[in-house]
């Protein structure tokens, strides 16, 4: 069964979730081979993901090795009653809780146990996406027809009795237009497309947006995007995708370094899905040499390598069609990409093993280095993984699972199975689910005005 109909998601996969802060990863060199210029990829085939072997969704096996505790239920009373969007700050000590109320832009900030922090109104508007810096000192919010806010948040050793800080508008009359937003992840630098194709990063340190009308201008809306850790940017439109050479700390502006144009490998999907759409979700791989995974329309994904080592190995993925578009996907240490489909199916891909298959014995043996687990009987609408605790979060039907995949294999594992206290009602549902940077809780939200948050520990 497909999710519940919904308010329209997010434009141009706003509502992506990024990975968690808090990586430790050796990335010296990073890529030192990417490849430079224009690259086609045409070398690759479509590849149908294997089907589930059980219809039963899973669950805990026996007693559950995870302890999930609440923390925090918040109820349309206090939020309003449309789509919510949550972000813990570094540290995991807050939250901040953007919703729409009373018909304006509600902004809050909690502490970790629930109690209310500090609050903005910010007029009218529903709140698009929501996110912290890498350094948690300033929250970032785009507001539906108005633009972005900047709200520079006091920490804990902010001197007691200093002045109340206001969340005040970025340029609004440029980032009315965002379709995507992202912070880096090492430094005070915000990327922001545009539906004209422009690119902006405003560089926070120095107070400076680079806003690049040819450099590295795309011909369509910027729809998604990451960064990777040595800080390039790497940003889809059309039939594009765009990489930057690493951005300095100070006077960072952006232009493409390599461009990939996916109309070779689109031009291989069946004649019925022709209208595939634009890119809606990419992710780079989280070791080097780095390879990008993007969502291209409901139910199709390219992944293809950025280096000199690893061309020429693009791969199409198409996912059986009652399994239901594709809602999140993330990539874990091993190049393997988990892939989650709305009705209720968790597909793993290793994609390099595929590399290595697809070099030894062809294409067709490629679909062994896949796998799928049904883990919620109606829908899933979110999977994100934490790579600091090694654990993935799931939402879906009426509740969150916390589950981890053995390294190595297709075979997944329930840690805690929660039902959370709420009702499907027609139009809503659980909606994303963030973890704070370290993995030890998550926030789950849903379509309707409601969030919660619960503390995530091993069972002794």
């Amino acid at each position: 069964m497909a999710a519940p109909a919904a308010d329209a998601p997010a434009p141009n996969g706003l509502d992506r979730v990024a990975s968690s802060t808090g990586f430790n990863l050796n990335l010296s060199g990073v890529d030192s081979g990417m490849v430079a210029g224009e690259q086609s990829l045409e070398a690759g085939e479509f590849l149908m993901s294997a089907r589930a072997t059980s219809e039963v969704p899973l669950t805990v096996r026996g007693a559950a090795k995870a302890r999930a505790q609440q923390l925090c239920a918040l109820t349309p009373a206090t939020l309003g009653s449309s789509r919510v969007k949550a972000a813990w700050r570094p540290g995991g000590a807050m939250i901040a809780v953007a919703s729409e109320k009373d018909d304006g832009l509600l902004v809050q900030t909690f502490s970790r146990d629930g109690k209310l922090v500090d609050s903005h109104t910010l007029g009218p508007g529903k709140p698009i996406w929501c996110d912290w810096d890498s350094s948690g000192s300033s929250l970032a919010i785009l507001q539906e027809n108005v633009g972005l806010f900047l709200w520079d948040v006091p920490g804990p050793d902010t001197p007691p009795g200093a002045p109340a800080t206001q969340p005040l508008k970025l340029c609004p009359s440029i980032t009315v237009a965002a379709s995507f937003c992202m912070w880096s992840k090492k430094h005070p630098q915000l990327a922001i497309g545009t539906g004209a194709g422009k690119v902006i990063v405003f560089n926070k340190a120095e107070g400076v947006m680079q806003l690049h009308d040819k450099k590295g201008k795309h011909g369509a809306a910027i729809g998604c995007g990451d960064w990777l850790f040595d800080n390039r940017l790497g940003l889809a439109s059309g039939n594009r995708v765009k990489i930057s050479k690493p951005l300095v700390e100070k006077g960072a502006k952006w232009e493409s370094h390599s461009k990939f144009k996916l109309s070779g490998m689109l031009s291989r999907v069946p004649k019925k899905f022709k209208d595939a759409g634009a890119p809606r979700m990419l992710s780079f791989s989280l070791k080097s040499p780095t390879f990008v995974a993007v969502c291209i329309g409901d139910n199709y994904m390219l992944v293809f390598g950025t280096s000199n080592q690893h061309s020429n190995e693009d791969v199409g993925l198409t996912f059986p069609e009652d399994y239901g578009p594709i809602a999140s996907f993330q990539w874990l240490e091993d190049d393997t990409v988990l892939v989650a489909l709305s009705n209720g199916y968790i597909t793993s891909v290793d994609f390099g093993a595929m590399v290595r298959m697809r070099k030894a014995q062809g294409l067709p043996e490629c679909v062994k280095a896949t796998g799928t687990t049904k883990v919620f009987n109606g829908y899933l609408t979110c999977l994100t993984y934490n790579q600091p605790s090694g654990r993935i979060g799931v939402c879906g039907d009426n509740g969150f699972k916390v589950i981890t995949r053995k390294p190595g294999s297709n075979e997944l594992e329930v840690l805690a199975d929660i039902t959370l206290d709420y009702t499907l009602s027609i139009g809503n549902h659980l909606d994303t689910l963030r973890w704070s940077p370290d993995g030890s809780a998550l926030a789950v939200t849903a379509t309707d005005g409601y969030v919660w948050w619960h503390n995530i520990s091993e069972k002794t």
